[in-house]
Order: C-alpha cells, then structure tokens, then sequence
C-alpha cells in the first residue's frame, strides 16, 4: 500500500526547510518592498533558475576592477545568427544585455513594476555547457565558477594557493601551487572538531557538552588555512622511506572580489546527501593577512624528483601501446608486474590504470576538484581520488560515489605534492589582504538538486533582498545560513 505517514526523520526535514525559509527569505520581518530602480531589478523565474537570477545578482556589480563592470563590446561579432555551442561571444553579449537591463534599465523596456527575463542569456548559457539548458535545480556555486571562466574573469577571482609538506626528520619539504576561484571552506570537520573540544570542556567543568556548535568565518578560515595537519605515511624521497609528515596550505596572493564557498552539503557514510545545518557568524569586513605565506619566510630544502628503480622492457610497452593502452598505463603495468607482459596485460584489461609514484606528481586541476566537491564530496576525498586515477574526473568520480575506501596506497604512502617552486602565476602578491561584504546567496533545501536559492546585496549602504522579481529592503541579514559569500578587495 501507498505510505501515507511521514516518519519522524521526514518530519524534521520539513520542519528545518520550514525555518531556514522563514529566517532566509526573512518571512515576517514586515518586509518593505522596493520597485525596480537602475541599479537594481528582479530577475524572473524561467522554471527553477533560481540559481542562475541570485548568482547575476551577487556578481553583477564586481565583475572586474575599474568601474566595477565588465567591458565587453555588444558589437562583438554582432547579434544576428543562431546561438553555436561554443560561442563564448554570444554568452558575452546577451550577458552585457543583462547586465545593461539590471544596472541601467537599458534594452528591457522595464519600469518599476517589471523584472527582466534572462531568456537568451540562459540559453547561450546551455550552448556552452547543457547543464543550464535542463529546467532542473542546479547548485548555484558550480554555476558561478562556469560564469565566471566562461567570461574570461578568472583573474580578478583567483586566490593563490600553496600546499607544503615537511619532513620533520629530514626538514625536506615537497609543494605545489594553484589558482583557485575563491575560497572553499570545508566545515563538516571544523564542526565535528569543535563538538569534541565542546564536550571535552563540559566534561571538565561539569557541564552536559550539548553546546549549539556555532561556528564563526574565522574558524572555518583557520581550519582549512591556518592550521598544521599530520600526514601518515608521507614518502621522503630524500631519507627514502614513509615518515608522519605535516601539511600546511597557506594563500600566497589576493583577487579583487573574493569568493568564500561554504561547503555545506556532504555525502553521510550511508551515501546519502545532507546539508550541515550549521550557523556561521559571517563578518562585514575580513581581513586575510594571517593565512598568507610570510614575506619574510626563509628558504628550504626541497625534496628530490623520484627515480623510477625498474627499468621497464620497450618492445612490451609497444605491444601494450599497440593493443591500445596508454603509454603511461603500460609502462606503469610493466614496472608493477616485473616486465611480465602477461600479467601486465591482465592487470589493464581489469580496468587497471597508473597512479602517482611515490614523490612524484599528479596535477591536479581546482577545477576537477571543484566538480567533485560540487557533489558533496570533501577536498581530501577528491584530491585522493583524482590522484588514485591519474586526474581523470569521470573515473575518480565513479570512484567516490562508489564507497571504495579512498586511504593513501599502502606501497607508495600519499603522493607528494609538487616538488618544484612557487610558480610565478602564484608568486607573493602585494595587494590587499582587506575585504568587505558586498552580496551573498542562500540555499534553502535538504540537497542541492532541489530547494530555492535567493541574494541578499549591498547596494549604497543598504542591504536588499532579491528573491527573482521580488525586492525588498532587508531587516534581519541572514548571513549565518550564508552558503556563497561575495568579498570585495578594499
């Protein structure tokens, strides 16, 4: 028979949906409504855009330095002809429409009354990628970073990320170096550890640990900036040999808008997707000058390039390559399996593929870790496995939804980041280390393939709600349920 009752678990779901609407959309704070003005109009819903219309809100003021605008000529190419998978140049001009129709009231036809539909601006978003062409909900934070990248904006985004493991027994270090599109802010781990610290405290004093777990911004940029971590089974290509290494990631430049992705949404280990009901006490002004590599930080020995030790046989790996393996996968197969072509050739008709040897490199791009985060999944897990498949995005995704244990390999300990400098593209920058928060997006929902996503922006002082082609001024920020925040450099 149908079920008709909803369990208690299915209760509380709708409960908790029931309140993080009412706190973000801000239900009975006695709303004053505003009509659309130059500087700020609604966006109407195309059937669960939502995602789209609070991103364009949040961005559209602080696309690049200058004015604050993007520069771009709508007479690019023209307008006429159909929409070609591809062409970025459409995307850039029914963006500048939008972004002239929201800033200026121009080529809309708008008044105060009215919203602007963003029909071909969607549409010359799913010619480039047929996500945003679906009328389904889509998670507002990967869309932004496509937005972004697709118009060219990435540099004034980008914050320069080193990661650095020491050997403490031989102050070897190996590291590796990434722009990143804003900040990604795992808190699952940030709550979990400070519950613990809570609990040890109350036992301490005598209290009962059930503390409400806030967290504060500072905390989680501490948590994935600030802090030292221990790294079982490092392999030191110096002292040859697995020591308990310690990771630190630090920030090495500053971008002029700044975005902080609060990675609410994980996989639970019955692989079920959950949000993190968790406030986070978000600040006006951020200052980021504490999670930046020193100016003055002195020089270090780095760990050596790893040495293959087995010579692999050429006229296997020929035989291999020209059954249609890799050049990689076979020379990788031969060295595991003593230059046996047999067995190596078992070994990649199972689906065998190489991984990274010990020391050595596999570059991992922010944006294939990001399309796995985006999922639910934690940086580590990402990085762990894109390295266990040599940075190919579908397998490693397959790999992690397939609950696989995804632990360092046993022979080889986890893969050293890169062992060369800084390269200059993340060099020590000058540039301020102050920002200031100018938007910001909630998500309001059990996941991220459903739910409703709405902006709150800063326009001339004030703060507005922008929920589609509603306005209104805010009266009770909701800032702790924040899950993108928009920085601007000061």
């Amino acid at each position: 028979s149908a079920k008709t009752v909803k369990s208690m678990a299915e209760l509380q779901i709708d409960k908790n949906v029931s309140f993080e609407f009412d706190l973000i959309t801000e239900a009975g704070k006695g709303l004053d409504i505003v009509g659309a003005r130059p500087g700020l109009m609604g966006l109407k819903n195309l059937g669960n855009s939502c995602y789209l219309n609070s991103v364009l809100q949040v961005l559209v003021d602080h696309c690049s330095v200058g004015d604050g605008r993007v520069v771009f000529s709508v007479g690019d190419g023209g307008d006429s002809g159909p929409l070609k998978p591809g062409d970025v140049l459409s995307l850039r001009r029914q963006y500048v429409k939008v972004r002239d129709a929201l800033l200026r009231m121009e080529g809309t036809g708008a008044n105060s009354s009215q919203a602007v539909t963003p029909w071909m601006f969607k549409r010359s978003c799913g010619a480039e990628n047929s996500l945003w062409a679906s009328g389904a909900q889509q998670d507002a934070h990967e869309y932004m970073i496509f937005l972004l990248e697709a118009l060219g904006l990435e540099r004034d985004f980008e914050v320069g990320i080193r990661t650095r493991v020491t050997c403490p027994e031989s102050g070897r270090v190996s590291q590796s170096a990434e722009n990143s599109l804003g900040l990604g802010l795992e808190i699952l781990n940030c709550t979990k550890n400070k519950r613990m610290r809570e609990a040890d405290g109350a036992n301490e004093d005598g209290g009962d640990g059930t503390g409400d777990s806030k967290l504060t911004l500072e905390e989680c940029l501490q948590w994935n900036y600030g802090r030292e971590e221990l790294v079982d089974g490092y392999f030191s290509a110096f002292l040859k040999k697995r020591v308990t290494g310690v990771k630190t990631t630090r920030m090495t430049s500053f971008p002029k808008v700044l975005i902080v992705h609060l990675r609410r949404y994980y996989v639970d280990e019955d692989w079920t997707p959950k949000k993190l009901q968790v406030e986070v006490d978000v600040p006006d002004t951020l200052n980021l000058s504490a999670f930046k590599v020193p100016d003055d930080e002195p020089e270090v020995a780095m760990q050596p390039e790893a040495v293959d030790e087995k010579p692999v046989d050429a006229g296997h790996v020929d035989t291999l390559v020209g059954m249609g393996f890799a050049t990689e996968d076979a020379e990788y197969s031969l060295r595991e399996h003593d230059n046996d072509v047999e067995r190596a050739m078992e070994f990649l008709l199972s689906g065998g593929k190489a991984v990274p040897k010990p020391g050595a490199v596999i570059a991992v791009s922010p944006e294939s870790v990001a399309m796995i985060t985006s999922m639910g999944f934690s940086d580590e897990q990402a990085r762990l496995a894109l390295n266990k498949t040599n940075g190919n995005v579908e397998v490693a995704l397959d790999l992690v939804l397939s609950g696989a244990p995804l632990e360092p390999d046993e022979d080889a300990g986890p893969a050293a980041p890169n062992t060369t400098a800084v390269s200059a593209e993340c060099a020590s920058s000058p540039s301020s280390a102050n920002y200031r928060l100018t938007g910001f997006l909630s998500h309001i929902g059990p996941n991220l393939s459903s739910g409703h996503y709405v902006a709150h922006v800063r326009k001339d002082g004030e703060w507005f709600l922008c929920n589609d082609e509603k306005l209104a001024k805010s009266q009770a920020l909701p800032k702790q349920l924040a899950y993108v925040l928009v920085y601007i450099q000061e």
